[in-house]
Protein backbone atom coordinates (compact mmCIF):
# COMPACT_ATOMS: atom_id res chain seq x y z
CA UNK A 1 0.00 0.00 0.00
CA UNK A 2 1.65 3.31 -1.11
CA UNK A 3 1.90 5.57 2.25
CA UNK A 4 0.11 9.35 1.84
CA UNK A 5 1.96 10.21 4.93
CA UNK A 6 5.31 10.18 6.07
CA UNK A 7 5.75 10.33 9.76
CA UNK A 8 9.17 10.62 11.10
CA UNK A 9 9.89 9.79 14.70
CA UNK A 10 13.66 10.82 15.54
CA UNK A 11 14.79 9.28 18.84
CA UNK A 12 18.08 9.66 21.33
CA UNK A 13 17.59 7.57 24.32
CA UNK A 14 14.22 8.23 24.43
CA UNK A 15 13.00 4.59 26.65
CA UNK A 16 10.73 6.60 29.07
CA UNK A 17 8.66 7.63 26.34
CA UNK A 18 9.23 5.95 23.05
CA UNK A 19 6.28 3.90 23.50
CA UNK A 20 3.82 5.91 24.49
CA UNK A 21 4.41 7.80 20.92
CA UNK A 22 4.33 4.85 19.00
CA UNK A 23 1.38 3.49 20.02
CA UNK A 24 -0.45 6.87 19.57
CA UNK A 25 1.00 6.38 15.86
CA UNK A 26 -1.05 2.80 15.68
CA UNK A 27 -3.85 4.24 17.06
CA UNK A 28 -4.13 6.66 14.51
CA UNK A 29 -8.02 6.45 12.37
CA UNK A 30 -6.37 7.46 9.19
CA UNK A 31 -4.14 4.47 7.39
CA UNK A 32 -2.12 5.00 4.69
CA UNK A 33 0.76 6.13 7.00
CA UNK A 34 4.20 4.84 6.95
CA UNK A 35 6.22 5.67 10.22
CA UNK A 36 9.91 5.56 10.27
CA UNK A 37 11.84 5.54 13.57
CA UNK A 38 15.15 6.85 13.22
CA UNK A 39 17.33 5.87 16.25
CA UNK A 40 20.04 8.21 16.61
CA UNK A 41 22.48 5.92 18.37
CA UNK A 42 20.55 5.75 21.23
CA UNK A 43 22.77 3.98 24.46
CA UNK A 44 19.25 2.48 26.37
CA UNK A 45 16.47 0.34 24.93
CA UNK A 46 14.90 2.95 22.77
CA UNK A 47 15.75 0.46 19.68
CA UNK A 48 14.60 -2.36 21.66
CA UNK A 49 11.00 -1.02 21.87
CA UNK A 50 10.98 0.98 18.71
CA UNK A 51 11.89 -2.73 16.93
CA UNK A 52 8.81 -4.25 19.47
CA UNK A 53 6.50 -2.35 17.60
CA UNK A 54 7.91 -2.49 14.02
CA UNK A 55 6.82 -6.44 14.71
CA UNK A 56 3.40 -5.23 15.60
CA UNK A 57 2.87 -3.06 12.33
CA UNK A 58 4.64 -3.39 9.05
CA UNK A 59 3.93 -0.13 8.41
CA UNK A 60 6.67 1.06 11.08
CA UNK A 61 10.34 0.03 10.23
CA UNK A 62 13.29 1.28 12.33
CA UNK A 63 16.58 2.31 11.01
CA UNK A 64 19.32 2.23 13.42
CA UNK A 65 22.13 4.08 13.09
CA UNK A 66 26.01 4.16 14.76
CA UNK A 67 26.62 7.41 13.83
CA UNK A 68 25.31 10.01 16.56
CA UNK A 69 24.22 12.98 14.76
CA UNK A 70 23.00 16.40 16.67
CA UNK A 71 19.23 17.11 16.66
CA UNK A 72 18.60 19.27 13.71
CA UNK A 73 20.81 16.78 11.72
CA UNK A 74 19.06 14.01 13.03
CA UNK A 75 15.83 15.60 12.01
CA UNK A 76 17.28 16.00 8.67
CA UNK A 77 18.79 12.61 8.10
CA UNK A 78 14.71 11.37 9.56
CA UNK A 79 13.12 13.78 6.83
CA UNK A 80 15.45 12.50 3.78
CA UNK A 81 14.03 8.97 4.52
CA UNK A 82 10.63 9.88 3.82
CA UNK A 83 8.53 7.86 0.92
CA UNK A 84 9.16 9.90 -2.26
CA UNK A 85 5.31 8.83 -2.84
CA UNK A 86 4.25 10.23 0.21
CA UNK A 87 2.17 13.69 0.07
CA UNK A 88 2.97 14.81 3.15
CA UNK A 89 5.93 14.23 6.09
CA UNK A 90 4.78 14.42 9.64
CA UNK A 91 7.25 14.31 12.48
CA UNK A 92 6.12 13.11 15.79
CA UNK A 93 9.33 13.61 18.60
CA UNK A 94 9.44 10.48 20.84
CA UNK A 95 8.83 12.43 24.05
CA UNK A 96 5.46 13.16 22.70
CA UNK A 97 2.45 12.05 21.55
CA UNK A 98 -1.09 12.44 19.38
CA UNK A 99 -4.48 11.82 18.96
CA UNK A 100 -5.65 9.57 16.98
CA UNK A 101 -7.56 11.76 14.68
CA UNK A 102 -4.14 14.11 14.35
CA UNK A 103 -3.19 12.61 10.98
CA UNK A 104 -6.55 12.36 9.99
CA UNK A 105 -7.82 16.16 10.70
CA UNK A 106 -4.32 17.51 9.23
CA UNK A 107 -4.15 16.00 5.89
CA UNK A 108 -8.21 17.20 5.78
CA UNK A 109 -6.67 20.72 6.00
CA UNK A 110 -4.20 20.27 3.66
CA UNK A 111 -6.37 19.20 1.00
CA UNK A 112 -8.71 21.39 1.05
CA UNK A 113 -6.40 23.79 -0.41
CA UNK A 114 -3.30 22.63 -2.65
CA UNK A 115 -1.24 25.52 -1.77
CA UNK A 116 -1.14 24.88 1.68
CA UNK A 117 2.37 23.71 2.77
CA UNK A 118 2.24 24.02 6.93
CA UNK A 119 -0.63 22.81 8.71
CA UNK A 120 -0.97 23.54 12.74
CA UNK A 121 -3.69 22.64 15.62
CA UNK A 122 -4.09 23.01 19.00
CA UNK A 123 -1.50 21.72 21.46
CA UNK A 124 -0.95 20.65 24.75
CA UNK A 125 2.21 21.73 26.24
CA UNK A 126 2.01 19.71 29.62
CA UNK A 127 -1.05 21.32 31.35
CA UNK A 128 -1.18 24.82 28.89
CA UNK A 129 -3.16 24.51 25.92
CA UNK A 130 -0.96 26.31 22.93
CA UNK A 131 -1.86 27.96 19.63
CA UNK A 132 -5.04 30.18 20.54
CA UNK A 133 -5.37 33.02 18.49
CA UNK A 134 -6.95 32.31 15.66
CA UNK A 135 -10.77 32.54 14.84
CA UNK A 136 -12.54 29.63 14.82
CA UNK A 137 -13.67 30.60 10.90
CA UNK A 138 -9.86 30.78 9.99
CA UNK A 139 -8.80 27.42 8.46
CA UNK A 140 -6.65 28.54 5.45
CA UNK A 141 -4.08 31.63 6.23
CA UNK A 142 -1.94 33.06 3.94
CA UNK A 143 1.67 32.48 4.75
CA UNK A 144 2.54 36.00 4.90
CA UNK A 145 -0.16 36.45 7.54
CA UNK A 146 0.92 34.00 9.72
CA UNK A 147 4.97 35.23 9.85
CA UNK A 148 3.70 39.04 9.82
CA UNK A 149 1.63 37.77 13.03
CA UNK A 150 4.66 36.23 14.82
CA UNK A 151 6.75 39.56 14.32
CA UNK A 152 4.35 42.37 14.98
CA UNK A 153 2.19 40.79 18.03
CA UNK A 154 3.87 37.75 19.23
CA UNK A 155 1.11 35.29 18.47
CA UNK A 156 2.42 31.53 17.89
CA UNK A 157 0.52 29.70 15.99
CA UNK A 158 3.46 27.63 14.48
CA UNK A 159 3.97 25.16 17.75
CA UNK A 160 6.78 22.80 17.28
CA UNK A 161 7.09 19.70 14.67
CA UNK A 162 5.27 17.42 16.71
CA UNK A 163 2.29 19.96 16.10
CA UNK A 164 2.88 20.77 12.44
CA UNK A 165 2.22 18.43 9.38
CA UNK A 166 4.14 19.46 6.18
CA UNK A 167 3.78 19.02 2.09
CA UNK A 168 6.40 16.80 1.09
CA UNK A 169 6.32 19.18 -1.82
CA UNK A 170 6.72 22.38 -0.24
CA UNK A 171 9.98 20.35 1.88
CA UNK A 172 11.56 19.63 -1.27
CA UNK A 173 14.06 22.23 -2.58
CA UNK A 174 14.54 23.44 0.87
CA UNK A 175 17.07 21.15 2.55
CA UNK A 176 18.77 21.16 5.37
CA UNK A 177 15.17 21.81 6.68
CA UNK A 178 16.08 22.39 10.07
CA UNK A 179 19.25 24.19 9.82
CA UNK A 180 21.78 22.43 12.59
CA UNK A 181 23.33 26.27 13.40
CA UNK A 182 19.85 27.75 14.28
CA UNK A 183 18.65 27.42 17.62
CA UNK A 184 15.21 27.98 16.16
CA UNK A 185 15.77 25.63 13.25
CA UNK A 186 11.85 24.56 13.26
CA UNK A 187 11.27 27.85 12.86
CA UNK A 188 13.55 28.98 10.28
CA UNK A 189 12.18 26.03 8.37
CA UNK A 190 8.44 27.76 8.61
CA UNK A 191 9.21 30.80 7.40
CA UNK A 192 10.91 29.92 4.42
CA UNK A 193 7.88 27.61 3.22
CA UNK A 194 5.68 30.13 3.96
CA UNK A 195 7.18 33.00 1.81
CA UNK A 196 5.15 30.49 -0.87
CA UNK A 197 3.19 28.00 0.66
CA UNK A 198 -0.08 28.90 2.80
CA UNK A 199 -0.72 28.03 6.53
CA UNK A 200 -3.90 25.48 7.49
CA UNK A 201 -5.35 24.98 10.96
CA UNK A 202 -6.91 22.18 12.70
CA UNK A 203 -8.78 23.89 15.13
CA UNK A 204 -9.28 20.69 17.47
CA UNK A 205 -6.34 19.74 20.24
CA UNK A 206 -4.00 17.24 18.06
CA UNK A 207 -1.19 16.81 19.96
CA UNK A 208 0.84 16.35 23.25
CA UNK A 209 3.82 18.01 23.83
CA UNK A 210 5.99 17.01 27.15
CA UNK A 211 7.17 20.10 29.23
CA UNK A 212 9.02 18.69 31.97
CA UNK A 213 12.41 16.91 29.80
CA UNK A 214 15.69 18.25 28.99
CA UNK A 215 15.28 19.21 25.31
CA UNK A 216 17.24 21.15 23.59
CA UNK A 217 15.57 24.17 23.78
CA UNK A 218 15.81 23.92 27.81
CA UNK A 219 19.47 25.00 27.30
CA UNK A 220 18.18 28.47 26.19
CA UNK A 221 15.06 28.75 28.60
CA UNK A 222 16.63 31.45 30.73
CA UNK A 223 18.66 33.13 27.91
CA UNK A 224 15.80 35.21 26.45
CA UNK A 225 15.58 34.08 23.25
CA UNK A 226 12.50 35.05 22.13
CA UNK A 227 13.13 37.97 21.58
CA UNK A 228 16.72 36.92 19.89
CA UNK A 229 15.02 34.98 17.80
CA UNK A 230 12.13 37.35 16.24
CA UNK A 231 14.96 40.21 15.93
CA UNK A 232 17.21 37.24 13.57
CA UNK A 233 13.59 36.53 11.79
CA UNK A 234 13.05 40.18 11.21
CA UNK A 235 16.58 40.48 9.67
CA UNK A 236 16.76 37.26 7.68
CA UNK A 237 12.59 36.96 6.14
CA UNK A 238 11.14 40.49 6.96
CA UNK A 239 11.83 41.63 3.91
CA UNK A 240 9.62 38.74 2.06
CA UNK A 241 6.93 39.91 4.55
CA UNK A 242 6.86 43.10 4.86
CA UNK A 243 6.91 46.65 2.65
CA UNK A 244 10.24 48.57 2.83
CA UNK A 245 8.81 51.13 5.41
CA UNK A 246 7.41 48.35 7.64
CA UNK A 247 10.58 46.63 7.22
CA UNK A 248 12.82 49.06 9.03
CA UNK A 249 10.04 50.17 11.58
CA UNK A 250 9.59 46.21 12.32
CA UNK A 251 13.68 45.89 12.28
CA UNK A 252 13.93 48.68 14.33
CA UNK A 253 11.34 47.88 16.78
CA UNK A 254 12.69 43.87 17.06
CA UNK A 255 16.18 45.47 17.52
CA UNK A 256 14.91 47.74 20.41
CA UNK A 257 13.14 45.31 22.56
CA UNK A 258 16.22 43.00 22.16
CA UNK A 259 18.78 45.42 23.47
CA UNK A 260 16.40 46.28 26.16
CA UNK A 261 16.03 42.71 27.33
CA UNK A 262 20.09 42.62 26.96
CA UNK A 263 20.46 45.80 28.89
CA UNK A 264 18.32 44.59 31.59
CA UNK A 265 20.83 41.25 31.35
CA UNK A 266 23.57 43.78 32.19
CA UNK A 267 21.81 45.50 34.98
CA UNK A 268 20.89 42.31 36.71
CA UNK A 269 24.28 40.00 36.51
CA UNK A 270 24.33 37.20 33.78
CA UNK A 271 26.59 34.27 33.20
CA UNK A 272 29.17 33.82 30.83
CA UNK A 273 26.72 30.89 29.02
CA UNK A 274 24.37 34.15 28.59
CA UNK A 275 26.38 36.58 26.60
CA UNK A 276 28.04 33.88 24.66
CA UNK A 277 24.59 32.58 23.12
CA UNK A 278 24.09 36.34 22.23
CA UNK A 279 27.34 36.84 20.68
CA UNK A 280 26.67 34.43 18.38
CA UNK A 281 23.03 35.64 17.99
CA UNK A 282 24.84 38.26 16.38
CA UNK A 283 27.33 36.62 14.53
CA UNK A 284 24.08 35.33 12.48
CA UNK A 285 23.77 39.14 11.41
CA UNK A 286 27.23 39.32 10.81
CA UNK A 287 27.69 41.55 13.86
CA UNK A 288 29.57 41.76 16.47
CA UNK A 289 27.63 42.38 20.10
CA UNK A 290 29.63 45.75 21.39
CA UNK A 291 29.30 47.16 24.62
CA UNK A 292 28.54 51.06 23.56
CA UNK A 293 25.20 48.77 22.02
CA UNK A 294 24.03 48.45 25.80
CA UNK A 295 25.08 51.46 27.50
CA UNK A 296 21.83 53.22 27.17
CA UNK A 297 19.27 49.70 27.45
CA UNK A 298 21.76 48.93 30.55
CA UNK A 299 20.87 52.96 31.87
CA UNK A 300 17.47 52.15 31.59
CA UNK A 301 16.89 48.79 33.04
CA UNK A 302 18.90 50.45 35.90
CA UNK A 303 16.82 52.91 36.06
CA UNK A 304 13.80 50.82 36.43
CA UNK A 305 15.39 48.62 39.44
CA UNK A 306 15.67 51.57 40.88
CA UNK A 307 12.26 52.78 41.03
CA UNK A 308 10.67 49.52 40.75
CA UNK A 309 12.37 47.27 43.73
CA UNK A 310 9.42 45.32 44.40
CA UNK A 311 9.25 44.08 41.33
CA UNK A 312 12.95 43.49 40.85
CA UNK A 313 12.88 41.09 44.09
CA UNK A 314 9.61 39.59 42.10
CA UNK A 315 11.30 39.02 39.17
CA UNK A 316 14.40 37.93 40.47
CA UNK A 317 13.06 35.52 43.07
CA UNK A 318 11.29 33.96 39.76
CA UNK A 319 14.21 33.73 38.11
CA UNK A 320 15.86 32.04 40.54
CA UNK A 321 13.54 29.88 41.40
CA UNK A 322 13.47 28.31 37.59
CA UNK A 323 17.18 28.33 37.95
CA UNK A 324 17.15 26.25 40.92
CA UNK A 325 18.82 23.12 38.91
CA UNK A 326 22.53 22.00 39.13
CA UNK A 327 24.85 23.71 36.21
CA UNK A 328 25.08 20.26 34.94
CA UNK A 329 20.98 20.17 34.55
CA UNK A 330 20.64 23.26 32.96
CA UNK A 331 23.01 23.02 30.36
CA UNK A 332 22.73 18.97 28.92
CA UNK A 333 25.10 17.87 26.69
CA UNK A 334 24.00 15.15 24.17
CA UNK A 335 27.17 14.02 23.36
CA UNK A 336 27.55 12.99 26.52
CA UNK A 337 24.40 11.25 26.72
CA UNK A 338 22.65 13.56 29.00
CA UNK A 339 19.41 14.31 26.78
CA UNK A 340 16.23 12.44 26.61
CA UNK A 341 14.17 11.95 24.06
CA UNK A 342 14.50 14.06 20.79
CA UNK A 343 11.96 17.18 21.67
CA UNK A 344 13.85 20.18 20.22
CA UNK A 345 11.34 22.93 21.89
CA UNK A 346 10.12 24.15 25.40
CA UNK A 347 9.07 27.13 24.62
CA UNK A 348 8.29 29.88 27.37
CA UNK A 349 4.90 30.83 28.66
CA UNK A 350 4.94 34.11 26.61
CA UNK A 351 4.78 32.04 23.13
Amino acid sequence: MRPEVSIIVPVYNGAPHLAECLESILNQTFERWEAIVVDNHSTDDSGVIADQFGRRDPRLRVRHFTEFLGQADNYNRGVSLASPDSEFVKIVEADNWIMPECIQQMVDVGREDREVGVVGAYYLHGRKLQGAGLSYHSRVLAGSEVCRAHLLTGVYYLGTPTTLLYRAEALRGNSPWFPAELFYDDLDLCFRLLRRWKFGFVHQLMAFVRSDNDGLMSRYRDFDFAFAERWLLAGHYGNFYFSPDELQRVRRATERAYLRRLGHAVATGRGRRYWEFHRNVFGLLGRRLRFIDLVWPATAALVDLALNPKATCERLAKRLRRGGRTKREAFPDKSNGEVHGETAHVWVADR
